[in-house]
């Protein structure tokens, strides 16, 4: 990724609102971009190893994206915990 120095050479003063515009609607979003990046570069590493006679079809980015997770409440992650309890001990105190 270039360095923000370099970056203000070669954008236009537009370009760089857009971006400022962006981050305050979207936030920073630092650990998804690093995220996106380590995929990018996953992708790379896998297609320029894909044996074509195997795998037809080429790798996409977001086969590399980590899954994410539903947030459970409090309330259903007492009731799990209350259920793994009771079926290992066979009783709920």
């Amino acid at each position: 990724m270039p360095h923000p120095d370099y970056l203000s050479e070669i954008l236009t003063s537009r370009q760089i609102a857009e971006w400022q515009a962006y981050v305050r609607y979207a936030g920073a979003l630092p650990g998804r971009m690093s995220e996106y990046m380590h995929a990018q570069t996953a992708r790379t590493v896998a297609e320029s190893n894909r044996n074509p006679r195997v795998r037809r079809r080429p790798f996409r980015t977001d086969e590399f994206l980590p899954k994410r997770r539903q947030v459970k409440s409090r309330q259903q992650i007492l009731d799990a915990l209350e259920r793994t309890y009771a079926a290992s001990s066979g009783r709920v105190h």
